[in-house]
């Protein structure tokens, strides 16, 4: 049997914690309450997805919703890991919210 990747395996190479610590707009992180309305995602639902290490249990809608409003294309990861690799997140380290972040970069830890 060929060893092929399942589009969960594919996904959760970028899990949802991930795409909102890539989101970034001209050069700043964005709100959470920023991104709830970018993506019509009520603010209660996208925080709790921020903090999800997989995509396993998110419909395909939701998914797609908070990875274009932080974005991220799921099905072209390449830019994004290739950002996330060279762990500059200059828009992170201004951010007020600091705190919030280094908390989802606690998240990648654990993986």
């Amino acid at each position: 049997m060929r060893n092929i990747m399942r589009l969960i395996e594919k996904l959760d190479r970028m899990p949802p914690f991930l795409c909102r610590l890539m989101a970034r707009r001209g050069g700043k992180s964005p709100s959470n309450k920023e991104l709830s309305k970018d993506s019509g995602i009520p603010l209660t639902t996208l925080r709790r997805l921020c903090e999800k290490k997989s995509w396993s249990d998110v419909p395909v809608g939701l998914a797609e919703k908070f990875s274009q409003a932080c974005g991220v294309d799921l099905l072209r990861q390449t830019r994004s890991l290739e950002y996330f690799k060279r762990r500059k997140f200059a828009h992170i380290k201004k951010s007020p919210n600091l705190k919030y972040y280094n908390k989802l970069l606690k998240l990648w830890k654990e993986m």
